[in-house]
């Protein structure tokens, strides 16, 4: 019995079913790694929610901060604030709005407490958006 050429076969045989294999393996590995990719988007705007609220939290007018969100000092943010009322900042609020990978909306809101919402978009990506919610004493100078 001839085996002249069998090894050919085998090799297109295996080339084949390895080529199946990557039809069906492939799209699930890319699919991974775009998951992957919004999971890190998320907590990196996870992570900057949670530095506005904690920043805000801890802000003292009497010594003042030389902490900036986006494009905006921490400063003039809690000013915007003093005043009785409701208030609302979109940031960044200067003409480099697609400098940033992510928008940030803050909302006081006037009561007993201040009720601080912080909501950060992510521009480009189809990641949903985080809110943090936090209630802190009114802050005077």
């Amino acid at each position: 019995m001839k085996r002249k050429g069998f090894f050919l076969i085998e090799i297109l045989l295996g080339l084949f079913i390895l080529g199946i294999v990557a039809v069906f393996v492939l799209p699930i590995l890319n699919n991974a790694l775009y998951n992957f990719s919004l999971l890190e988007h998320k907590m990196k705007m996870k992570y900057y929610g949670e530095t506005v609220i904690e920043n805000i939290k801890s802000y003292d007018y009497k010594l003042g901060s030389d902490f900036f969100i986006l494009d905006e000092s921490l400063d003039n943010i809690m000013d915007k604030f003093k005043p009785e009322g409701n208030a609302e900042i979109f940031l960044p609020s200067g003409s480099e709005k697609n400098k940033y990978p992510f928008t940030i909306r803050i909302y006081k809101e006037e009561g007993v407490l201040w009720k601080i919402r912080v909501l950060i978009s992510h521009n480009g990506r189809k990641v949903k958006d985080v809110e943090y919610k936090s209630y802190i004493i009114k802050k005077r100078e």
